[in-house]
């Protein structure tokens, strides 16, 4: 949980106002993030009962485009991703060459 934690740190903290940032992974995960849950921490991880989920108090987006948990080592993959989609900008960037 404290590497899933660590990823709030590397947003803008303006993502972490409101309900505007979520938790980005793949549907595989939903087997092993009921274990986050201690004695301490009951609802750390929630299904709820629209089929949705929050964890740590955010919500999770379910994905196909990240690592599916797995047990093995998965180097230089990411597994999860944290932030706003508002935040996120996406562009195709054109080079402009002169033809001589």
């Amino acid at each position: 949980m404290a590497d899933f934690r660590s990823l709030r740190t590397k947003v803008n903290k303006a993502a972490l106002s409101g309900r505007l940032s979520a938790y980005y992974l793949d549907s595989t995960w939903e087997t092993q993030l009921p274990t986050f849950k201690t004695a301490a921490e009951q609802n750390v991880y929630q299904r709820l009962p629209d089929g949705t989920a929050i964890l740590d108090g955010y919500p999770i987006v379910w994905t196909d485009v990240l690592q599916a948990y797995t047990t093995s080592a998965a180097a230089d993959t990411p597994i999860a991703v944290f932030g706003a989609m508002s935040f996120w900008w996406m562009a195709s960037r054109k080079s402009s060459h002169r033809h001589q």
